[in-house]
């Protein structure tokens, strides 16, 4: 099946970071060019139509434009309304009771960021005591900003920021699209 990729950079454990289509490329490109990604031409990848089918959770960077975080918000938005994939059992911002590792792997629905971040500090402390979380999330190097804040928003590090512990329960305080994150 032809089809295409257009890659915008590497993260930092070496994985493209890109969009992916089905058909001929963007008309006028070849492999190797540039190519200049609008609105259209996002509605034509699978990103998008994963993103529709609430399969996927979307995470911004810096380097993604205001028009396609604002596309890709709604479109998020409208799965989420509709209960689609993910969003029918997300616990991110509702709240997470973690009882272990398994719970996470298991049973929650959560983003994938703080998902990871909460298998690695399990993991380390080898218990399901939440305690030290916020602390954990401190000496991390999550840098971001929050879009709700306005464009001179601040840079934050750590997301222990937007995360709140109670009593076992682990949630975030901003949704994922109000997080536009820094690439490292």
């Amino acid at each position: 099946m032809p089809g295409f990729v257009l890659a915008g950079t590497v993260d930092v454990h070496s994985r493209c970071v890109a969009l992916a289509g089905r058909g001929a490329p963007p008309a006028g490109t070849r492999s190797g060019d540039w190519a200049t990604v609008d609105v259209p031409l996002l509605r034509t990848t699978v990103n998008h139509h994963l993103l529709a089918l609430g399969l996927v959770f979307p995470t911004f960077y810096s380097s993604l434009s205001p028009d396609l975080r604002t596309e890709m918000t709604a479109v998020a938005a409208q799965a989420d309304a509709a209960g689609l994939g993910v969003w029918a059992g997300d616990r991110t911002t509702k709240g997470a009771t973690i009882t272990g590792l398994s719970s996470i792997t298991d049973d929650l629905v959560i983003l994938p960021k703080l998902f990871r971040r909460l298998a690695d500090y399990l993991r380390f402390t080898g218990g399901p005591s939440l305690a030290c979380f916020p602390a954990y999330l401190f000496g991390g190097g999550d840098r971001f900003r929050i879009l709700s804040q306005g464009p001179a928003a601040k840079t934050l590090t750590g997301l222990h920021h937007v995360i709140d512990v109670t009593d076992g329960t682990v949630r975030m305080t901003r949704p994922v699209t109000d997080l536009v994150f820094a690439e490292e």
